[in-house]
């Protein structure tokens, strides 16, 4: 993470990204926390996909 900027690097197959980024677009008081939200988010959506796999087993 940066001041203004995100880097986010995935090694084989990983759930997109493009949901979480299309969320928080469409939230202009979470965006305007920076690179934090995006971490944020990325967080969120890892933390989403492993309660379903947790569900399934």
């Amino acid at each position: 993470m940066f001041k203004n900027r995100a880097i986010s690097v995935r090694h084989g197959e990983a759930a997109p990204l493009g949901a979480v980024r299309r969320r928080l677009e469409s939230d202009p008081d979470l965006l305007a926390s920076g690179p934090a939200a995006v971490l944020y988010g990325i967080c969120d959506q890892v933390v989403d996909a492993y309660g379903r796999i947790s569900h399934e087993i």
